[in-house]
């Protein structure tokens, strides 16, 4: 993707919004989990593209699939926020802090589809992994 042209680009990322639009999360979610491991061997572009799919993917949630998700996605994001610590040999600390706002700008887009009572284990569970 990175050698295509912007024609080729532009196709991916209409594709990857209707999938984002027409795909349910109870199906798109555990796919996109199950490929964070093995997308940090690709590297960083490979990151930046499942954060970005997935910030689509939240922002186009209705609230019930934000009601029946957000807990997994809070557990996935955490495990996101520590690449540094898990992958800092394997990834330089620039790509890492690359990665690392694609994946606070794909967190934001669930932090604010989340209600009062959701955003509160949210918030504290959040607080617990900085400290």
């Amino acid at each position: 993707l990175l050698t295509a042209g912007p024609d080729v680009h532009q196709r991916v990322t209409e594709t990857l919004n209707l999938i984002a639009e027409n795909v349910p999360a109870r199906l798109l979610l555990p796919t996109l989990f199950g490929e964070f491991g093995g997308l940090i061997e690709n590297g960083v572009v490979a990151l930046t593209q499942l954060f970005d799919f997935l910030g689509t993917v939240i922002s186009r949630m209705n609230r019930g699939a934000v009601q029946n998700n957000y807990l997994r996605l809070l557990k996935f994001y955490l495990g996101a926020f520590d690449l540094r610590r898990t992958h800092g040999k394997s990834l330089s600390q620039e790509s890492i802090s690359h990665v690392e706002d694609h994946v606070i700008q794909s967190f934001l887009s669930l932090v604010v589809k989340l209600n009062e009572v959701q955003f509160k284990p949210v918030f504290l569970k959040t607080f617990d992994w900085s400290s």
